[in-house]
């Protein structure tokens, strides 16, 4: 398995500093940007398995970026952590309705937990598209194994048909049934004459 890409979008330059030497040695590749505006054009190159977005940033607020990243489709289960300094405001709300998925206090107290919380989320993921894979794979599947059922109701004749049409008038006509019958009884007494007929006598 290759190294994890990480993302970070935050203006601070110490930040940027902290977050690469510390995920330097938890064999992680670390990209930076500094603006929601440049973060949105590297992610269309650069795909992270996690993403760590400052709030409070020049021009679009981490919020409004969060949501724009969600609105891509493989883009639904990366992990998206907000990042928020000690005396900023923070709406969690907000936070909820972007798609976040947790938030990290600025300056990290602690850096070690700032890694184990986003170890966790990859595990998350990881499990998530495993799952998403084994269900696509079993509806695959049972699609393939399905038995073919075939219909076995009689068909029925189409009402716009020669042979429909003639038994429909003969059926509405009491007249037309009788002639039937009485045309059908005259065939039967010809064929019998004729079985006699050619039948050798045995008298």
């Amino acid at each position: 398995m290759g190294r994890h890409k990480l993302f970070l979008v935050d203006d601070s330059v110490a930040i940027q500093k902290v977050v690469q030497l510390t995920f330097a040695d938890e064999d992680f590749e670390v990209e930076v940007a500094s603006d929601g505006a440049e973060a949105l054009r590297k992610l269309e190159a650069y795909r992270p398995d996690v993403i760590l977005l400052d709030v409070t940033m020049p021009g679009l607020s981490g919020y409004e970026v969060c949501r724009r990243i969600r609105q891509d489709a493989s883009y639904k289960q990366t992990p998206i952590i907000l990042l928020v300094g000690s005396f900023e405001p923070f709406d969690e709300r907000e936070a909820r309705r972007s798609g976040a998925d947790d938030v990290l206090t600025k300056p990290f107290q602690s850096i070690r937990e700032m890694v184990n919380k986003i170890g966790a989320l990859l595990t998350g993921r990881s499990r998530a598209e495993d799952e998403e894979s084994r269900q696509s794979a079993s509806l695959k599947s049972a699609t393939r194994e399905r038995p073919l059922v075939i219909d076995a109701r009689p068909v029925e004749p189409s009402s716009s048909s020669a042979a429909a049409k003639v038994d429909a008038a003969v059926m509405a006509n009491p007249i037309a049934q009788a002639n039937l019958g009485r045309n059908c009884t005259i065939i039967m007494c010809h064929l019998l004459l004729l079985l006699l007929l050619r039948s050798p006598r045995t008298f």
